[in-house]
């Protein structure tokens, strides 16, 4: 009997430091906004780079069930080298392709005579399309099945049914890219995560990902321009000049002219994130070659990006006389030289918002929210009451959002012009919600909710008829975590379109911040600037960086530079907010 080995996670990774060459991938502060958490410039990417061998002669149960893992996080077609760890028959009815199982890094295979098994905390799945899914299922219990061959060495009878990867070997052999769709108004992109093996990340994979259509969870709020029967025909290429020409079947030739720019749009948004990628051009028919969009530049497509490049946000702060700027930001217009009094008596937990051009501002105080231009105080009025009341936010179209929630209902309040619409959103069913905010391409909206007792944060879609907001629906959780710990999350605020910050708290620990990706799955830590908690944070993705601010008990501000770094940029404050 063995029992007690070394976490496997643990064991590869020390395997893994030994042999291999490894990366580091951390979610960019500074930089292009639509990059991402982990790198996607290819397939010698920063990762991990894994010769897996066969079985060796005489090898024992646990020293075939430690090959299986490790072959199983390595790329390569049909995985040959995995199926041989497998009995001839198990080998036959492997599906590696089926789905991708991610599970804790702190597992440990257990051996009993001959019998080996895991129990592992589930992380998550992956589909056959790799769009990734947090499990309902709280553990992966497995038994390998060690048997005999014919020729006596011991084979596993039972494998996973697709692949099974800890959170370590996941991160270090997979690359996530985003393929992009279109919001109902075809006006701005929406991203939609795939994970890929490193070594099938390619032109060809990239293009697969927008012809295989958006995930499940985002289909109702997404569209595009890709039709039923829509196949490549071949292998994209990619010219010297960093132009990719990619090679559609005869289906594309019933798209009108405007469809076809949509499509190759699509094409180009997603292979952007190849960094040698600088157009796109579509080709059609397998007989007579048509071309349907000549060039369609990287650059000529900004304009349907959600996050767009302009003026630096403005960064201000709300202390009990008021509005503040910070940062170098223009101070707000006052109705006399004293304090800015137009809010009344500013609370502890008031919220400030900030319209994306910098003209208007909300603030929700003593359960009211007033909105008003930043510039004359006059304009000042209460748009909504209500008890509950969490931090307002500005959409890219001037729309006012506002929530009051409570442990019996939670209610949704739009201001636009003179009109409040109100109403509740069906996934925040049951829902106590501590902290929203809605994505830059305004179809999602993140929210840390209560629920039984417990803080979760989590996605909702943002559904819409006519253009009008009629729902928030379909929660779905994100459960990131860091050392195989599940973090508390208070707070969330959007980085870009497919990542977020948010202030979280380990068990037994106090808030900290961090970036994660939309999925939960990449997780870094910032850790805080001072020994008080943080509380709040705001965030602005704009020309290209992107800037985050956190506020910790003491009323105290930080700017986040770079590897734990903070600037102090203000004291005694309640809230801070940037412009959009």
């Amino acid at each position: 009997m063995r029992s007690g080995r070394a976490g496997v996670g643990r064991w590869l990774a020390a395997l893994l430091s030994l042999s291999l060459w490894t990366g580091c991938a951390a979610i960019p502060v500074t930089g292009p906004v639509m990059t991402e958490p982990r790198s996607r410039s290819g397939q010698n990417d920063s990762g991990v780079a894994i010769a897996p061998g066969p079985p060796p002669q005489g090898a024992s149960v646990a020293d075939i069930v430690d090959g299986f893992l490790l072959a199983m996080a390595t790329f390569e077609p049909d995985y040959v080298t995995a199926r041989l760890y497998l009995t001839d028959q198990a080998a036959q009815s492997w599906s590696p392709e089926s789905e991708v199982l991610i599970y804790g890094d702190d597992a440990v295979p257990r051996v009993v005579d001959n019998q080996v098994t895991i129990s592992a905390p589930i992380i998550g799945r992956l589909d056959v399309d790799g769009a990734f899914a947090g499990s309902t299922d709280p553990r992966w219990e497995h038994d390998f099945g060690l048997v005999r061959n014919e020729a006596g060495e011991w084979r596993i009878a039972r494998p996973p049914a697709g692949l099974a990867l800890s959170h370590y070997l996941f991160t270090s052999t997979f690359v996530r890219v985003d393929a992009y769709f279109f919001d109902h108004s075809w006006s701005v992109l929406v991203p939609d995560s795939r994970y890929l093996p490193r070594g099938d990340w390619g032109l060809a994979s990239a293009v697969e990902a927008v012809l295989a259509g958006p995930a499940s969870w985002l289909a109702p709020i997404v569209t595009s321009a890709v039709q039923p029967d829509l196949r490549l025909n071949g292998p994209p290429s990619l010219d010297g000049s960093g132009l990719v020409d990619i090679r559609l079947n005869d289906t594309a030739l019933e798209l009108s002219t405007d469809q076809a720019t949509l499509l190759a749009v699509q094409f180009a948004a997603t292979l952007r994130q190849m960094p040698s990628v600088t157009a796109v051009s579509l080709t059609v028919g397998q007989t007579t070659q048509r071309t349907i969009v000549e060039r369609l530049t990287i650059r000529s497509i900004e304009s349907y990006d959600s996050v767009q490049t302009g003026s630096m946000a403005l960064l201000y702060g709300l202390d009990a006389q008021g509005v503040v700027p910070l940062e170098g930001a223009l101070p707000p217009g006052r109705p006399s030289a004293g304090s800015d009094l137009r809010f009344g008596a500013i609370e502890a937990g008031a919220g400030l918002a900030l319209s994306a051009d910098g003209q208007e501002l909300a603030v929700a105080t003593a359960g009211q929210v007033i909105r008003g231009w930043l510039v004359d105080a006059g304009t000042d009025r209460t748009v909504m009451e209500g008890s509950g009341l969490l931090r307002p936010q500005f959409g890219s179209d001037g729309q006012l959002w506002a929530m009051t929630s409570s442990p019996a209902s939670t209610q949704l309040h739009l201001s636009q012009g003179e009109t409040v619409r109100s109403l509740s959103p069906s996934g925040l069913l049951d829902r106590q919600v501590r902290s929203f905010c809605l994505s830059p391409d305004g179809q999602r909206m993140a929210v840390v909710a209560e629920i039984d007792g417990r803080l979760e944060l989590g996605l909702l879609q943002v559904r819409r008829q006519s253009g009008q907001v009629v729902d928030l629906a379909s929660w779905r959780p994100i459960r990131p975590l860091w050392e195989s710990n599940a973090l508390t999350v208070s707070d969330v605020s959007w980085v870009g379109s497919s990542a977020l910050a948010i202030i979280a708290a380990r068990p037994s620990g106090i808030g900290q911040a961090y970036f994660i990706d939309v999925d939960g799955v990449d997780v870094q830590e910032l850790g805080r600037p001072s020994d008080a908690p943080l509380i709040g944070l705001a965030t602005a993705s704009r020309s290209g960086t992107t800037q985050l601010v956190v506020l910790d008990q003491e009323g105290g501000a930080w700017h986040y530079q770079d590897t734990h770094q903070w600037l102090s940029i203000g004291q005694s404050l309640v809230a801070v907010a940037y412009s959009g």
